[in-house]
């Protein structure tokens, strides 16, 4: 009979297992979120498009949008705040 201690040990093998076998899922999806994300070229004006159709669907006027660039690199990107302001009742905000 196998003590609770070699039972844990061999659910922490599993475990550790499993987490090795999906780091390859793990990588490309993280690859995958990288590649969606819009170009530095046309990123603020493709947020802020999006933002203002999302608003006018809403029915929210976006009132002021400013953003905050921070780089990241270590990973190669640059991270961007975004602040907005926005005006409208309060079920739509």
């Amino acid at each position: 009979m196998q003590s609770k201690q070699e039972n844990l040990l061999k659910a922490d093998i599993i475990r550790a297992q499993g987490i090795r076998d999906n780091i390859p899922a793990i990588q490309k999806d993280c690859v995958q979120f990288e590649q969606s994300l819009f170009p530095a070229s046309s990123g603020y004006s493709a947020v802020r498009s999006e933002l203002g159709a999302t608003a006018g669907k809403s029915g929210i006027q976006l009132e002021d949008l400013a953003f905050k660039r921070t780089e990241i690199s270590s990973r190669g990107i640059t991270e961007v705040a975004v602040d907005a302001t926005v005006n409208g009742n309060y079920k739509s905000v």
